[in-house]
């Protein structure tokens, strides 16, 4: 199975849970500055991200069918 990328906010700013079969393996956050993404903050163990991201993923969840897709600027 795949990863998948969950668009969260984290602490008011853009951010993504991702999971590899449906347990969370990392919380991204990203600084953001003129558009462009300037900084990213990543807890990447496991277990921790876990704890991190079982608000933002039981969210998700619940919204599950006003999930966002990225779509790069200009495409």
């Amino acid at each position: 199975m795949p990863a998948t990328l969950h668009p969260v906010l984290v602490n008011g700013s853009a951010g993504a849970v991702i999971t590899m079969h449906g347990q969370a393996v990392a919380v991204m956050a990203f600084t953001i500055a003129d558009g462009k993404i300037i900084e990213i903050d990543a807890i990447t163990d496991p277990e921790r991200a876990r704890k991190i991201a079982a608000a933002f993923l039981n969210s998700v969840e619940a919204h599950a069918t006003a999930r966002a897709h990225y779509v790069p600027h200009g495409t």
